[in-house]
């Protein structure tokens, strides 16, 4: 079976990897020049277009920037809805929206093809590893011809219904760390300010009620040795955030922690570049904190 990867960046290019590991052919396209470089580099066969990468493949990966990538991507001039053949079918890994999906899925019907959505979570450590949790919304019969691909990239795969559901929760797990992020830091750097110990305040936390992803994995991660470096931007993190906020809005729902995240975090980008890590906020709290 060929695979296609089309956007070969922090994702797309651990997904190649594995793949490549897994005696796969892997072809690839990026509209990044540098991107293109590494394809090359990995011993992915390049194409020059999506349409050529569907004309190749029976399975496409698609990890790019946002929704609106994901429509030129697969319904553009020189799109993947132009390659396909009967039977093609597009893992959509984007962190995109659950409507955008749901369209992109009734245009590649009319071809023959199909979609499931698969965002993932755990970071790009866990892509390097293949130990990925797949989050996959989609017909379940294309989940099962999907799986062996899938098993290779991850080691949690979540089925969670219809078309679009895997984007749904994707955003909403998202949600829910940003606000934990906030939340941790702010807690954290008022027992700093007591004047207690980093390592203890997360020891504490950690075997109480307050436990969370952030103080259980993050902070001892990536705080307490102070590298702040997740490989995840602050630009992502906002992306995602309003993917949320939009679910809430087309939904015509009030969002009370979201939009107040949502509002944090554009203050901290004021400050923070939106290619800097995310993590680099727990300093931006620690300042209005008043330092610590």
């Amino acid at each position: 079976m060929n695979i296609g990867i089309i956007g070969y960046g922090e994702l797309g290019s651990r997904l190649g990897q594995r793949l490549l590991q897994h005696d796969y052919v892997v072809y690839g396209f990026d509209i990044c020049e540098s991107a293109m470089d590494m394809l090359d580099r990995d011993g992915v066969i390049m194409l020059f277009t999506p349409s050529d990468v569907a004309k190749k493949c029976e399975i496409i990966i698609t990890c790019v920037d946002d929704n609106l990538s994901v429509k030129q991507c697969v319904l553009g001039e020189n799109g993947i809805i132009n390659g396909v053949n009967k039977n093609t079918t597009i893992i959509e890994m984007t962190t995109s929206t659950p409507e955008t999906t749901q369209k992109i899925g009734e245009e590649l019907k009319k071809q023959g093809a199909d979609i499931i959505d698969a965002p993932v979570s755990r970071g790009i450590p866990a892509a390097e590893e293949g130990t990925l949790s797949i989050l996959v919304g989609g017909n379940k019969r294309t989940l099962e011809r999907c799986r062996p691909v899938l098993d290779i990239l991850g080691t949690d795969i979540v089925y969670c219904g219809d078309l679009g559901t895997g984007h749904a929760v994707k955003a909403i797990n998202m949600m829910m760390m940003a606000c934990n992020l906030l939340a941790t830091s702010e807690a954290v750097s008022l027992g700093l300010k007591e004047g207690l110990d980093l390592e203890k305040i997360l020891e504490v936390i950690n075997v109480s009620s307050g436990e969370n992803y952030m103080t259980s994995h993050h902070f001892p991660k990536y705080v307490i040795n102070n590298s702040y470096h997740s490989n995840f931007s602050l630009g992502l993190m906002i992306k995602d955030l309003n993917i949320a906020i939009k679910m809430t809005e087309d939904l015509k729902l009030s969002s009370l922690m979201g939009k107040r995240a949502s509002h944090l975090y554009n203050l901290f980008a004021t400050n923070i570049p939106l290619e800097k890590d995310n993590m680099e906020t727990v300093k931006e709290i620690q300042y209005w904190m008043g330092g610590v």
